[in-house]
C-alpha cells in the first residue's frame, strides 16, 4: 500500500471518526436538554411552592397534654401568634407536652391565616434555584460540547473515538 493510499485511509477513519463524535455530541445535547428541561420545571415547582409557608413564633393558649393524651400518642395545642399585627389562633396535634403559655414556633399558609402547622424546614427555595441554576449549566455546557465538535472537527474526531473505544470497551 503506498504513502498516498494510507493517507486516504487515514483521512477516512478521521473523517468517521469525527461524524460519530458529531453524531453522538448531538445526541447527547438533546438528551441533556431534556433532564434540562424537567430539572428547570421542577425548580420552578419548589419555588412556587416555597412561599405558601411563613414562620411566626405563637403562644400556647390552652393545651389538653396529660399522661393519658400522650400515652395516645398527641396532645390538642391552642396556639396564639401575630401576622402583621393582627391576632390569630389555630389548632395542631404535638406529642410534646406543652403547657400554656410556652412558645412555640409554627408556620402559618399564607393564603389561609388560620391554618397552622408545626415548623418544618423551608428547603424549597434554595433547592429550587439549585435545579435551575444546575440545570441551565448542564444544558449549556452540552450544546458547548455540540457547537465545539461541529465546529472543530479535531474536537469531533476525539469524541467520536472516544464513543468507539466506550463502546468496545478499550
Amino acid at each position: 500500500m503506498g504513502n498516498t493510499q494510507a493517507k486516504k485511509v487515514g483521512s477516512e477513519v478521521y473523517s468517521g471518526a469525527a461524524t460519530v463524535g458529531r453524531v453522538g455530541a448531538m445526541v447527547g445535547a438533546i438528551i441533556a436538554t431534556i433532564f434540562s428541561i424537567l430539572m428547570v420545571i421542577g425548580g420552578i415547582i419548589l419555588l412556587i411552592h416555597s412561599g405558601k409557608y411563613k414562620r411566626v413564633t405563637g403562644s400556647i393558649t390552652s393545651s389538653d397534654c396529660t399522661i393519658e393524651t400522650l400515652s395516645q400518642g398527641e396532645c390538642n395545642i391552642q396556639v396564639s401568634y401575630s401576622v402583621k399585627g393582627k391576632e390569630y389562633e389555630g389548632y395542631i396535634k404535638s406529642d410534646t407536652p406543652y403547657k400554656k403559655g410556652d412558645t412555640l414556633t409554627i408556620q402559618y399558609k399564607v393564603d389561609n391565616l388560620h391554618q397552622i402547622r408545626h415548623n418544618r424546614p423551608l428547603f424549597f427555595k434554595p433547592l429550587g434555584i439549585g435545579l435551575i441554576v444546575v440545570g441551565v449549566i448542564i444544558c449549556a455546557l452540552s450544546w458547548l460540547g455540540f457547537y465545539l465538535t461541529m465546529r472543530y472537527k479535531a474536537v469531533g474526531a476525539v469524541a467520536g473515538a472516544a464513543d468507539v473505544f466506550e463502546a468496545v470497551g478499550l
